[in-house]
């Protein structure tokens, strides 16, 4: 169990939700994007291309906030201040990006994985967090 992370919410987001990646632009604008990800207590593990703006935003300032909203009570939530740690590299991200197809689609491969473009997972530390619910 994550001591930062209310008990209340750990089935939350242990369970396979989609969540909202909150990270900074260049020039200060926010920028989210709803993502997949893994949860093992200690860090949040999500994969990207690395085209894409969320990684090029991360690498650049690796503070971000992931947010889970509870699916059946919407007033319920928990914000999860991260810090980037860790990337992988591209064999790893791609085996990530397929377990996490089998974790929310039932199919062994991501069916939309782009060749032309490298996946990365980004493994995410647990700093703090704020709910409400």
């Amino acid at each position: 169990m994550n001591p930062h992370i209310p008990a209340a919410f750990h089935a939350l987001i242990a369970a396979p939700t989609v969540a909202v990646l909150s990270t900074t632009q260049p020039d200060g604008a926010p920028h989210a994007v709803p993502v997949w990800y893994d949860y093992d207590h200690s860090h949040l593990y999500i994969t990207t291309g690395t085209s894409t703006v969320k990684y090029r935003n991360l690498v650049a300032n690796p503070r971000a906030v992931v947010l889970f909203v509870d699916p059946v009570n919407t007033d319920r939530y928990c914000a999860v201040h991260t810090r980037l740690v860790d990337t992988s590299d591209a064999a790893t991200g791609l085996a990530h990006l397929h377990a996490l197809a089998q974790r929310y689609m039932g199919v062994p491969e991501y069916p939309y994985a782009s060749a032309s473009d490298t996946y990365c997972r980004l493994s995410l530390a647990i700093i703090r967090c704020s709910s409400l619910g």
